[in-house]
């Protein structure tokens, strides 16, 4: 939900500012190979479409050593996924590594609980946390890096 959301809101910036030159790659990767090549939980899905995001394309993978010199910044869910995260980053790595909702100007939560035993009411919440974090996290790209 998270990648979807991050590409909405990238869209949104690159279509209401048409002159703009941003070039942005993002990607989403788990912490552990539980899912690897599975599609998105079908509820993450018909939450994503509700909200107007298409991520039946998405496929799992999991988060590598390597991730950490592709991107500038690798976000982290909860405090438990930060952990690990942390634990695999490089010393010399550029990547800032953070919690999503650390980006988020609204939200009174500090992780993105985990939906997945629970209703389609707990994706939609977990939508609605991540939507804001992924406005936030592009605002905070584009004073640092598009000044």
């Amino acid at each position: 939900m998270a990648e979807g959301a991050f590409q909405r809101a990238v869209d949104e910036y690159i279509n209401a500012n048409a002159d703009s030159e941003l070039s942005i790659e993002f990607d989403s990767a788990a912490t552990t190979s539980y899912h690897i090549g599975d599609p998105p939980d079908p509820r993450a899905c018909d939450v994503s479409t509700y909200k107007g995001v298409d991520i039946r394309h998405q496929r799992a993978r999991q988060v590598n050593v390597a991730d950490f010199d592709q991107f500038d910044y690798v976000v982290a869910m909860d405090k438990s996924n930060l952990r690990d995260l942390l634990a695999l980053a490089p010393k010399n790595s550029k990547a800032e590594v953070a919690l999503f909702l650390s980006y988020s100007q609204n939200a009174k939560a500090v992780e993105v609980p985990d939906p997945y035993f629970g209703g389609d009411e707990g994706f939609m919440h977990c939508f609605d946390l991540i939507d804001g974090a992924a406005k936030g996290l592009l605002e905070h790209i584009i004073k640092q890096h598009h000044k």
